[in-house]
């Protein structure tokens, strides 16, 4: 797709700091492997904050029929990118995708797949929020809560001050994480096969 979404919980509190590196670090491997100039991403990221459980259940299935609102599959059950084959199955081998949250969330895969062919899901109510802070996905309550938390957050402490030094946010480089997990998968990732639905 010529656009991509993620649902990410940020736990860490520096999600610019994360995509920043991430987008960096893609971008080198994949001019590397595949040769090429510029930019890998069209813009930065955009971010929306979203309430949980009604809001979330909408985000979730909002993302997973990115692409039969691209017109790219009739239903979300056939897209093979999709992370949809990882939940309610026994593969635990993606371990970055928290299926069991959204297991729990759904209840069953017939859950599931009625949100999914629900109307109310199909076309659903996205009044996102703006202002001068980012975008809220939520109730008019848990908007006021975020802002007066945000609000919070700047004032002038020297936790604040000192917050974007590197050794406070520290994330491991991407050469030592792709080293994990090559020794805990037994294999190297060159020698992924990517033209299969189990190497994606």
């Amino acid at each position: 797709m010529d656009n991509h979404h993620l649902a990410l919980q940020n736990t860490s509190g520096r999600m610019s700091d994360c995509m920043k590196l991430l987008n960096g670090n893609y971008g080198a491997y994949f001019r590397k492997k595949y040769g090429g100039k510029g930019y890998m991403f069209q813009s930065r990221y955009k971010s929306t904050l979203i309430e949980k459980e009604s809001y979330l259940i909408q985000s979730i299935i909002y993302l997973l029929e990115n692409p039969v609102r691209a017109g790219m599959v009739e239903n979300a059950e056939v897209y093979p990118w999709s992370s949809f084959f990882l939940y309610f199955s026994t593969d635990d081998t993606q371990s970055f995708v928290d299926k069991i949250f959204v297991d729990e969330l759904f209840e069953t895969k017939t859950s599931l797949l009625r949100a999914l062919n629900s109307n109310i899901y199909k076309k659903p109510q996205l009044v996102i929020t703006t202002n001068k802070y980012g975008e809220f996905w939520g109730s008019d309550n848990f908007i006021k809560k975020a802002l007066k938390q945000f609000n919070r957050r700047l004032a002038p402490t020297e936790q604040s001050i000192s917050i974007n030094r590197i050794d406070d946010g520290y994330f491991e480089p991407v050469e030592k994480i792709i080293m994990e997990f090559e020794i805990e998968m037994g294999l190297k990732v060159m020698d992924i096969d990517i033209g299969r639905h189990s190497g994606k």
